[in-house]
């Protein structure tokens, strides 16, 4: 046993017992949303959270430092609340050294009876928490910069969404929750800390395991402006850590980009990248879904586009997708698609592997519109849109050329209908595209999808 266990009355095996019915061994890596606009001063708070014992406290005084700003601490927060309901005289002493401290003060004391008569818990005390909160953010701006950390973030998001918004920054501890629990417990020792008030590990534990599954459901869900996904960066931003991180990093090595949507909102999307690292014939996917639209199918919609792109494509042999172990959704969904074979796997990573068919049944080309049909479709429009020469030579030829879209769907549906079309079709496209563009099809589209980010 180690030493700081045997200073406590928790038996290491009772730990190990407990510890085999949680998903407590992996830590995930840390989000971190609007950091950078933080530390450019272009946000005025950052809130910290993860774990109890998760290092948010190091970490807050380590930013705190470095960007010159304020620091509150929620657990604080909590400790100066009942200093003032016990009379306690280091009420003054904190209040001398922090002005928010002074402010929170003089809120509490504006209705006594009902924030210092006792301690609040559960729903009052949220509600007070996110009224002191409001009031502190106030007097703080892009100059005059706050840091706010702690556990209770997370309830305190779901309770009041207005904290969901684009002018704040976040990060998320990743810390597992076995490294949480030991640090709070070798921290607590000897001092009267939270964890010596339990006797039961097995309560110790499962109240550990609720804080893990509030927390994992809040890296889930977090999203600035949740309410309106209008682009890539929102549905990245309720990602699977693991392939959040191969999107946000890798939009230059982008081969091909699949965008799903429901009634003209996008609310999930796949990228392939080529796996310049490793074997060049590869490329790797990061693939993102609203949280809303989960489980309806659209996970395998995005797969099977991924698939058709890579059956067409000559340089590109196989598609790996690494998944972090502890996405167990995302695992039961590419589990079910039989043509994806598990490889071995990488530490805390799965690998699965999809290699191209070798002589996939095309698609049929579906042919732009011929003149008449745009005059029969679009009696309105047909004039100005035979006047445009892409819309017009696409009409008399019936051959596809890839040219600006409204929308990246619209631009990867004409880039998928024009690799269906024949060599001899390709090389004409090709030849009237150099002349109009001066670039081929493919460089084309790869400066367009640019366009779009």
């Amino acid at each position: 046993m180690s030493k700081f266990i045997q200073i406590t009355n928790i038996d290491a095996s009772e730990i190990l017992l407990e510890a085999g019915k949680m998903p407590l061994l992996f830590s995930d890596k840390d989000i971190k949303y609007n950091l950078n606009k933080f530390l450019e001063h272009k946000v005025p708070v950052l809130w910290i959270t993860g774990m109890s014992g998760g290092g948010k406290t190091t970490l807050a005084n380590k930013i705190a430092d470095e960007a010159n700003a304020d620091l509150l601490s929620l657990d604080t927060i909590k400790h100066f609340i009942n200093l003032m309901i016990s009379y306690d005289d280091e009420v003054n002493e904190i209040v001398s050294k922090d002005d928010n401290f002074y402010l929170i003060q003089k809120l509490l004391k504006k209705d006594p009876d009902k924030y210092l008569e006792k301690p609040l818990h559960g729903k009052p005390y949220l509600e007070l928490l996110c009224y002191l909160i409001k009031e502190v953010l106030k007097k703080h701006n892009n100059s005059n910069q706050i840091i706010i950390e702690g556990v209770q973030i997370a309830d305190m998001f779901w309770f009041d969404k207005s904290f969901y918004n684009e002018n704040s920054a976040i990060i998320i501890k990743g810390t597992s929750l076995a490294t949480s629990f030991f640090r709070r417990l070798k921290r607590d020792q000897g001092r009267g800390g939270f964890i010596n008030k339990f006797s039961d590990i097995g309560k110790i534990l499962r109240l550990y395991k609720e804080w893990y599954d509030n927390q994992n459901e809040f890296r889930e869900t977090i999203t600035p402006n949740n309410e309106s996904w209008s682009d890539e960066k929102s549905i990245l931003a309720a990602m699977n850590e693991t392939d959040r991180e191969y999107a946000e990093t890798s939009h230059s090595n982008i081969k091909h980009q699949y965008v799903y949507k429901e009634n003209e909102q996008p609310v999930g999307f796949i990228n392939l990248m080529e796996d310049t690292n490793n074997d060049p014939n590869g490329v790797y996917i990061a693939i993102g879904i609203h949280p809303k639209f989960r489980g309806k199918g659209i996970f395998k919609k995005l797969i099977d586009n991924a698939c058709s792109w890579l059956n067409h494509q000559d340089k590109y042999k196989f598609i790996l997708y690494y998944l972090n172990k502890t996405n167990t959704a995302s695992l039961r969904a590419i589990s079910k698609i039989s043509a994806f074979k598990r490889q071995k796997a990488e530490y805390n990573k799965f690998i699965f592997r999809y290699d191209k068919i070798k002589n996939p049944v095309k698609e049929s080309y579906s042919p732009p519109m011929s003149v008449s049909e745009i005059k029969k479709n679009y009696p309105t429009k047909a004039s100005s849109l035979l006047k445009d020469p892409v819309h017009r030579w696409r009409a008399e030829n019936g051959i596809e050329l890839i040219h600006k879209e409204p929308t990246l769907d619209e631009l990867n549906r004409i880039w998928n209908n024009w690799l269906l079309m024949s060599d001899e079709q390709k090389k004409i496209s090709d030849e009237y595209s150099k002349k109009i563009f001066g670039k081929s099809n493919e460089a084309h589209f790869k400066e367009l999808i640019k366009s779009y980010k």
